[in-house]
Parts: structure tokens; sequence; C-alpha cells
């Protein structure tokens, strides 16, 4: 499963809605990258980038 490792952030559930109103079940994963050997939320990594300088 993927999840950061910082914030713990983890897949999101939703609905697709269309004008019908049938609605169908969607999911989103959060963008992990990889540094330092751990897996981590572009968010995270951004922060991490802010104060390693």
């Amino acid at each position: 499963m993927s999840v950061c490792s910082l914030c713990l952030k983890t897949p999101a559930v939703a609905n697709n809605v269309p004008k019908s109103v049938h609605k169908t079940k969607r999911s989103t994963k959060p963008n992990l990258q990889k540094i330092s050997g751990i897996l981590v939320c572009t968010r995270c990594s951004r922060t991490i980038k802010k104060y390693q300088s």
C-alpha cells in the first residue's frame, strides 16, 4: 500500500458523479518519491528541501 512515511498520507477514495448521478468509486494515490531510501509525498519532500539548505 502506498503511504507517506512522514505524514501518513494514504490513497483517497471518492465517487465519480456524472450528470445522471450514477456513482462509481474512484481512488487517487499520493505522489510518492524516494528520498534517502524512504517514501515521502511531494509536499513532505518540498518541506525537507526547504529546511536542508
